[in-house]
């Protein structure tokens, strides 16, 4: 029982840093040594469903009950502190370039289509955001759930690689305001019994959510797959999309009319409080992880020692 108490915690955390654009679920289960059960718990839920539930089930409880928290959280964490949410996501962004260049180094040469992956997917991202301008909750028409999940799919695939958030893929495409603001609406219909406007969002979020499954399912295969064949390749194109993935978070958070009274009013010490956030974010995903490696290879050292 105090394994599956664990195994919540950890779920919980990583179902959390889903939903944190710039920190992956692949990096919180890296940092929390679960990663290989998180990945292979979604190819085992289609292939042996009962044996993957009894020994997942806690971790995939705290991954839901987490994805929900976060969802209610970061919401509101965007629209009372924008500046200093916005400077500690380009931390957390930021703060994954050495994981990902030491994965670049490794293996063969440097190609010419793996500079070219990297060069589309900087160029990709940095357009995005002036494509998606004022995308509100009452934008909507009939191509927009075809467009959910697609994206749904992408977010999916994006968890399982560390350094790579589901939640950076839906705010370059501007969207990530608009599926957290109808996912907030769908628990705020359920917990108040005032349904106004929950056929709308449960369409919205249904169409994203089945996109996820289809990720879990289809597309993170493929990109494992595409790891291990095409592993500079990828990895330049992840790149290239963390680069230019500052840039598109400052602009969507400044160029949101919902929180343009927020940051025209933040002072001295809102962006000083800002930078503080800003070398949290750094630490959370560079230093951290080190720190847990070097403790838990301590652990296993004193393990063999006592043994």
């Amino acid at each position: 029982m105090k394994n599956k108490i664990i195994d919540f915690f950890k779920g919980f955390g990583i179902g959390i840093s889903n939903l944190i654009p710039g920190f992956s679920g692949g990096t919180a289960a890296v940092i929390l040594c679960v990663y290989d059960r998180f990945v292979g718990m979604f190819d085992g839920i289609v292939t042996k469903p009962k044996e993957t539930l009894k020994d997942c089930w806690a971790l995939l409880v705290g991954l839901i009950i987490g994805v929900v928290v976060g969802i209610v959280g970061i919401v509101k964490l965007i629209a009372i502190f924008p500046v200093q949410t916005a400077f500690f996501i380009s931390g957390l962004v930021i703060a994954s370039y050495p994981s990902v260049i030491k994965s670049i180094r490794n293996g063969v040469k440097m190609r010419l289509v793996d500079i070219i992956s990297f060069i589309l997917a900087a160029i990709i991202i940095a357009v995005l955001p002036f494509l998606n301008q004022n995308i509100d909750n009452e934008t909507f028409n009939i191509f927009i759930p075809f467009l959910l999940l697609f994206l749904g799919a992408l977010c999916a695939a994006a968890m399982v690689v560390p350094g790579l958030s589901g939640a950076l893929i839906l705010m370059v495409f501007g969207y990530f305001i608009f599926v957290m603001n109808h996912i907030n609406h769908l628990i705020s219909c359920v917990t108040t019994f005032n349904f106004e406007g929950f056929g709308l969002s449960l369409l919205i979020v249904g169409s994203f959510f089945i996109g996820v499954v289809i990720g879990l399912v289809l597309i993170s295969k493929f990109l494992k797959a595409a790891l291990v064949k095409w592993p500079k390749t990828v990895y330049m194109a992840i790149f290239g999309i963390l680069i230019a993935s500052p840039f598109a978070i400052f602009w969507l958070i400044y160029h949101t009319d919902d929180y343009l009274p927020k940051i025209s009013t933040s002072g001295v010490l809102s962006y000083i409080i800002a930078s503080l956030m800003f070398f949290v974010g750094i630490f959370l995903v560079y230093f951290l992880p080190i720190i847990v490696t070097k403790k838990h290879t301590k652990d296993l050292e004193q393990e063999k020692i006592d043994e």
